[in-house]
């Protein structure tokens, strides 16, 4: 199936004019940031005249997105889009985000447009993931944004670090009311309530394994001291000291007699 073209004509240098084309599949290896040849299925256009390969600007814009992404995915690069993800989370605009990480905003500007960021700045915007690494951030950077935007930021990392704290728990209609009832009888919030219930289970169960644990130990303690070597040499020494006693006594008994 012939694909369809945005352009209907490109220059050949060989034919030395502008020629019509075929668009081909081909294996193609790209070097990417001069580190590693990444080998895709690029698609490119062909000379119908001489069978040369054409420079056609959307097909290479294409083939080098695809060598990226390869390159991304084996040297664990963030993607693009996880990369406007991480800024859009904190309700950050491109020259914000630059300012926070004390970059310049075209380099930034330049990763959310498909450019491969280096190492050290793939490693800082992993790091920003993490609300609480970006409130660290903040402390350190603050003076590089507006009072306005520090304010804002601040205020969208307390909300998602207060949800990232949070446990939903689903209870049914009945047990709901039997816990308010009992929460209110002690004077508490529901959420307290189930925050003792849970410490207190977990606090009980922590005991029984800290007891069971100990009791294997003394048991294992036990059981290496019987198998030992001078363990088995006492008890000998011991059932010697029976029989001595044994015969003594019995010498003792014949002379009074």
């Amino acid at each position: 199936m012939q694909e369809s073209k945005d352009v209907d004509k490109l220059f050949c240098d060989k034919c030395d004019n502008f020629v019509e084309y075929n668009i081909e599949s081909v294996k193609e290896s790209r070097n990417i940031l001069n580190q590693e040849e990444i080998e895709i299925n690029a698609k490119v256009a062909v000379c119908k005249n001489c069978k040369t390969k054409l420079f056609h600007e959307k097909l290479d814009r294409e083939n080098q997105k695809k060598a990226f992404d390869k390159f991304r995915e084996k040297k664990n690069i963030l993607s693009v889009e996880e990369i406007k993800n991480i800024r859009k989370k904190y309700k950050l605009t491109q020259k914000e985000i630059s300012k926070l990480l004390g970059w310049g905003e075209i380099t930034y500007h330049r990763y959310e447009k498909g450019s491969l960021p280096d190492q050290t700045h793939n490693n800082q915007l992993r790091l920003i993931k993490e609300p609480s690494n970006v409130k660290v951030l903040l402390e350190n950077n603050s003076d590089n944004l507006s009072s306005k935007t520090n304010e804002k930021l601040n205020k969208r990392l307390e909300e998602m670090i207060a949800n990232k704290n949070k446990v939903e728990v689903t209870l049914p209609a009945e047990l709901y009311k039997k816990i308010k009832m009992k929460a209110e009888k002690d004077k508490m919030r529901i959420s307290e309530y189930l925050l003792f219930l849970i410490t207190k289970e977990y606090a009980a169960e922590k005991a029984e394994k800290d007891k069971s644990k100990l009791k294997k130990e003394i048991q294992s303690s036990i059981l290496r001291y019987k198998t030992s070597p001078a363990a088995v040499w006492n008890q000998k020494s011991i059932s010697e000291e029976k029989v001595k006693y044994k015969i003594k006594n019995k010498k003792s008994k014949n002379k009074s007699i």
